[in-house]
């Protein structure tokens, strides 16, 4: 997010909430393993989490339909 500061255009979506819940990064979240390593969610928390951060996308103004349909 310091970075995208910088950058008038960029946009950033925060999904603390739906990562860290009440601030607490859990390495296992529902029986799913969350964390690869120390840095990077595995594959399958990523995919658990698309469906909030679709309705993110769409809540800030970014129809992920349409940006897929015009080829962006």
């Amino acid at each position: 997010a310091d970075g995208a500061a910088r950058h008038p255009t960029v946009r950033t979506i925060d999904m603390d909430d739906y990562v860290c819940p009440g601030g607490l990064c859990r390495a296992l979240r529902g029986g799913t393993v969350a964390y690869r390593d120390k840095q990077h969610i595995t594959a399958t928390f990523a995919a658990e989490l698309a469906p909030a951060l679709g309705t993110a996308l769409r809540e800030a103004g970014l129809d992920t339909v349409d940006a897929a349909r015009s080829g962006h």
